[in-house]
């Protein structure tokens, strides 16, 4: 649990409070490299608190071409809204839409930002992790990684085209 006390700014619409956060915290998903910064400014705005933000870390990732482990940093800026507990503008788990998805819940004045912190991390992740842009990933026929080593197998030519027809199949 990351929790803030939010008890000031409840007390009247458009008070808001800066936040500074420094630890690392225990993300399943995720092997955290460097330790999560986050800088909050937390709102009230009169039936939610408006959690404007960015995040500053790094994680540990395995490269999508060559397999090798490497250390990718992450940093970025999110809007999240919190609403009170038995708010009628939370929405049943059963008819969520997508609007609905960057919607947190708070009792007692107590904001716990933990999963919204983990959310925002994981889904900063990029789709197809690369060690660098100029990766040349394994060699399909000896499986070295083509970054460190040489070998002598033989490269087809439309071998990096990515979506190439298998040379098992007649094009006429």
């Amino acid at each position: 649990m990351i929790t803030l006390n939010i008890h000031d700014i409840r007390k009247q619409p458009g008070l808001s409070m800066i936040w500074e956060y420094e630890d690392t915290p225990d993300i399943a998903e995720v092997e955290l490299a460097d330790k999560v910064s986050a800088t909050l400014k937390l709102t009230n705005v009169s039936s939610r608190i408006l959690v404007e933000g960015s995040i500053r870390t790094a994680v540990k990732l395995e490269c999508a071409r060559c397999l090798a482990d490497y250390v990718c940093p992450l940093e970025f800026s999110f809007v999240e809204e919190f609403l009170p507990e038995g708010s009628p503008e939370l929405v049943e788990k059963e008819k969520l839409d997508w609007e609905d998805l960057n919607l947190f819940s708070f009792s007692d004045d107590i904001l716990d930002i933990y999963e919204m912190i983990r959310q925002n991390i994981i889904t900063a992740l990029p789709v197809k992790p690369l060690c660098s842009e100029g990766c040349k990933g394994l060699c399909p026929v000896c499986g070295k990684s083509r970054n460190t080593e040489t070998c002598s197998c033989p490269v087809e030519e439309d071998e990096d085209e990515g979506f190439s027809t298998p040379g098992f199949i007649n094009s006429n």
